[in-house]
């Protein structure tokens, strides 16, 4: 049997049923206050959805990241052959506090059988701000340590260097959490670099601080994150690892002359985690509170102010101020009553610092329209209380539909009524209305003899051969008459030689490298080296023939 038809059937899948198979994978048995830990769970022998039962440990988050994955995959090493055919999931296991854990089996149930893991062990150390003294530190602040679900959190990691770095690494694993963080913007006047921040590229501002007589870079950025539940909010510690430079180190160079390289040494910085408290908002809520959390300014905006009566009416309203975007949402309109027809909100659109819905009004009775104000709540979590607002009232004028008079009606008739148009006959004896003859065939005849002839032009300029192909042999025949007066003189001898223009031969390649070696050796000149080379320079131009020059 053929090798390859051997090869194809090894590779092709098992048709029998595989039987189920729990593997697991911890990423490390130790770790840190904070630092989640990943653990990968594979299930062989089933694609379909299956019933995961993740453990309860006190002071761990254990929690599922993603939704499964389905692989197949088939393995040969060593003539060994494995397949799998299954589903991966990834677990992260957060340590809230230090200490020894003990994480019981985790247990899947699939085709009506119950498959259970080990138990794990773990070991957890608290986090300090910093293992590594010296040129950098890594540090994680908030604004303070209590804030309202909903509220904004401020978050500011900020790196200090003292000397210059080679490469880093810096990681964050907030930024990966079921939490959407998001860039704080930066000031307009500040210096920003970009940063590799995990898997994210992230603009740091860039400033200097003296201290202690050393001038140190701070590279810093604030994020922002509005947690929704009550409770405690365990913010993970940021770590970087990088290659600081430490002074100099002597050396020799490829020639063997003393230099200096530069010397770095691998510096580690790590930044506490944070434990925030996240208070509830206060209960019971107004009946027109929106959801919003933060400070807010709104207004109603007509887009004119009179109208006739069946004629519609587009409102704009805006709310700006600082909070979250998403969780704004526009008031209720059971204030206007059933007396209008009012169509929903719609739009959504953004502004720079908050977002505008738009409806639509048809008044139908003329008349002075007052719309009353619209109630809209939200809760500053400065004053820690609601705070309701409603919109001014407006005044529209509504006017009774004009109707047009008989004159009107017949006025706008003659405007909409089509014009004569003459025949054909009656317009072609006027000569101003006689259409101008254009050859158009005419343009067509000459357009391929044009096009024949710019590609014989571009072929001919294409065989022709450039200028650096040209015969160079008169050229050096020349020079190796003048080099025959300057033997005796290396400098001026040398110096003619590399300067010619070389064909590509690998033996005048050759010649010319040694040539030019020979200029700058430092040796005491010798008339019988320039004499074996003028008459390699001879042998060359008897045995060559005309080549393309060297560029």
């Amino acid at each position: 049997m053929p090798w390859f038809v051997l090869c194809l059937l090894l590779l092709l899948p098992l048709q029998a049923a595989q039987a189920l198979e729990l593997t697991t994978q911890l990423e490390s048995q130790k770790g840190l206050v904070g630092e989640p830990l990943m653990l990968e769970l594979k299930l062989n022998g089933t694609q379909d959805e299956v019933q995961l039962r993740l453990p309860q440990v006190p002071d761990l988050e254990i929690l599922q990241t993603r939704p499964p994955l389905r692989s197949s995959q088939t393995t040969i090493i060593n003539g060994t052959r494995t397949s799998f055919q299954g589903l991966v999931y990834h677990i992260q296991i957060l340590p809230l506090k230090a200490g020894h854990f003990t994480i019981p089996p985790l247990r899947v149930l699939a085709q009506g059988k119950e498959l259970h893991t080990q138990s794990f062990e773990l070991w957890i150390t608290a986090a300090t701000s910093q293992t590594s003294p010296s040129a950098m530190r890594l540090t994680l602040q908030a604004d303070r340590p209590r804030y309202y679900a909903g509220e904004a959190v401020t978050l500011r990691l900020t790196w200090s260097l003292l000397n210059e770095v080679t490469g880093y690494d810096l990681r964050w694993p907030f930024l990966d959490s079921s939490l959407q963080v998001e860039a704080a913007p930066p000031p307009a006047s500040a210096d920003l670099i970009k940063l590799g921040l995990g898997q994210f590229e992230v603009p740091f501002e860039r400033s200097s601080l003296p201290q202690a007589g050393e001038v140190w870079t701070q590279l810093s950025r604030g994020f922002v994150v509005y947690p929704e539940q009550a409770g405690e909010l365990l913010v993970p510690g940021a770590r970087v690892t990088a290659q600081v430079m430490a002074g100099y180190e002597r050396g020799l160079d490829f020639f063997g002359r003393p230099t200096r390289h530069p010397k770095t040494v691998n510096q580690f910085a790590q930044a506490a985690p944070l434990r925030l408290q996240i208070l509830p908002l206060p209960q019971p809520a107004p009946q027109s509170f929106s959801g919003a959390v933060g400070e807010f300014a709104i207004k109603l905006v007509p887009q004119f102010n009179e109208l006739q009566a069946g004629e519609p009416l587009s409102l704009r309203f805006e709310i700006e101020g600082q909070g979250r975007r998403q969780a704004l949402t526009p008031p209720s309109l059971n204030a206007w009553g059933q007396a209008l027809q009012v169509q929903p909100w719609s739009g959504g659109s953004d502004l720079p610092q908050g977002k505008a819905f738009t409806t639509e009004i048809t008044p139908t009775t003329p008349g002075e329209l007052t719309l009353a104000p619209l109630p809209w709540t939200f809760f500053n979590p400065k004053t820690g209380s609601y705070v309701t607002m409603s919109t001014a009232p407006l005044i529209i004028q509504v006017k009774p539909q004009q109707l047009l008079d008989q004159q009107e009606i017949q006025d706008h008739r003659q405007t909409l009524a089509p014009k004569p148009n003459p025949s054909a006959a009656a317009r072609f004896l006027d000569p101003a209305q006689v259409p101008a003859y254009r050859p158009w065939w005419l343009l067509w005849l000459l357009l391929p003899p044009f096009c024949f002839a710019g590609v014989w032009v571009l072929l001919q300029l294409l065989r022709r051969p450039p200028p650096q192909q040209q015969n160079i042999f008169p050229q050096l025949k020349t020079a190796y008459i003048q080099a025959q007066a300057k033997v005796g003189q290396r400098e001026e001898f040398y110096k003619l030689l590399e300067q010619l223009p070389l064909p590509q031969e690998p033996e005048w390649q050759a010649w010319g490298s040694a040539v030019r070696a020979r200029r700058f050796h430092p040796l005491p000149p010798d008339v019988d080296l320039q004499k074996q080379d003028l008459a390699r320079f001879q042998a060359l131009l008897q045995n060559s023939r005309p080549s393309q020059a060297a560029p």
